[in-house]
């Protein structure tokens, strides 16, 4: 199981791109805007087909009943930092990319400190605040002024 459900999965997220990126501006194929998610996909899938042989060489796929036995620990680890994801990009529009970035890198650090060790002491919460202010701040300066990129 270790090589053939990241391969199925990797083939089946190349053909995704290949296919949202057919919606892309039509042009030359070196300089449409879709060339290049097409070569990194197309290079993926090349890259994988070995890796589903070798799965499927190993009779893996009798193995793949026990990934439906998903038990809430190891599926918070992805579901808590996915969900404030989501929540940040949404809460971009309403409240700018200054705060929202603040929130979000302040809850993560929360949750990676609380999944990490379960104490958390005065130290840990104070750079919960201060790291994430000092590092949006650094990303706004070097991107929004010193670049000028326009920033959400």
């Amino acid at each position: 199981m270790k090589n053939l459900v990241p391969s199925a999965f990797l083939i089946l997220l190349a053909l995704y791109v290949i296919k949202a990126s057919d919606q892309f501006v039509s042009g030359d194929f070196l300089t449409s805007p879709a060339s290049f998610p097409k070569m990194v996909a197309y290079f993926i899938m090349i890259m994988t087909i070995p890796l589903l042989y070798d799965g499927i060489k190993k009779k893996e796929y009798s193995q793949i009943k026990g990934l439906l036995q998903i038990k809430w620990a190891n599926f918070s680890l992805i579901l808590i930092p996915l969900l404030l994801t989501v929540l940040t990009v949404y809460f971009y529009q309403l409240i700018g990319f200054i705060f929202s970035s603040i929130i979000y890198l302040g809850l993560l650090m929360f949750w990676l400190f609380k999944l990490l060790d379960e104490q958390i002491n005065k130290r840990k919460i104070v750079s919960c605040i201060l790291l994430p202010i000092i590092l949006t701040l650094v990303i706004y300066q070097v991107f929004g002024v010193f670049l000028g990129v326009p920033l959400p």
